[in-house]
């Protein structure tokens, strides 16, 4: 188990760098345009944090919502730090709603847009030829330069590693070690250890040698 546990926190630490260096949009000035405020009129966006994760998202997007609900509380105290854009791919008319529970906010380093629909017809194939997104939510992180330095699968995630704990490791072992999938994962690890053939081995001979009691009793009865 304790090579297990080894095993897949290099594995995480492998997919971090895999991930960043994949992506085509690390480094790039980022190029956004057709934002408009809840009132309709256009945005440019300011990047003053150090960094700023501009989120897409729709309505219908029970990830996105899922995430969204817990900005809230992950921004506070950390106005300096990291903002947060969260652009709509709907129709401001049809997702401004203040009874939405992620909208009721008391942060100011949080603000809500949308892509502009009459510019905009088609939303999702601007945002795919510009950033390559094929599902939501997609997140870009930005520097106050308007660079992009990450393209993370998770905003929850890159806050939490990045400004809630000192290190990815010690966020890994404590956030996502001891979760339903990596425990599925060290599970089917397990086989691979020499643990694990090393309690086949002797049980194998225990097992025979049981046998061969048994054996010699027939025998000599």
């Amino acid at each position: 188990m304790p090579i297990a546990l080894i095993f897949s926190t290099i594995i995480y630490g492998v997919s971090k760098i895999n991930d960043r260096y994949l992506n085509q949009n690390i480094n790039k000035k980022i190029e956004l345009n057709y934002i408009v405020d809840t009132l309709g009129n256009k945005v440019v966006l300011n990047f003053n944090s150090k960094v700023t994760i501009i989120d897409f998202w729709f309505v219908g997007c029970a990830p996105c919502v899922s995430e969204m609900r817990q900005f809230d509380a992950l921004l506070k105290g950390k106005e300096k730090e990291i903002s947060i854009f969260s652009i709509s791919i709907d129709d401001t008319n049809y997702w401004k709603n203040p009874n939405s529970p992620f909208l009721t906010k008391t942060v100011n380093n949080w603000k809500f847009y949308a892509l502009d629909s009459k510019a905009l017809p088609d939303k999702n194939t601007y945002l795919r030829d510009l950033f390559n997104f094929n599902h939501f939510p997609s997140y870009i992180v930005v520097d106050k330069k308007g660079n992009i330095i990450e393209v993370p699968k998770s905003a929850v995630v890159y806050i939490k590693e990045n400004y809630c704990y000192k290190n990815w490791i010690l966020f890994f072992w404590t956030e996502c070690l001891f979760t339903k999938d990596y425990i599925l994962f060290q599970v089917m690890f397990i086989p691979y250890t020499i643990l694990f053939w090393l309690t086949i081995l002797f049980g194998f001979i225990i097992k025979k040698k049981t046998k061969k009691t048994i054996d010699s009793q027939i025998h000599s009865t």
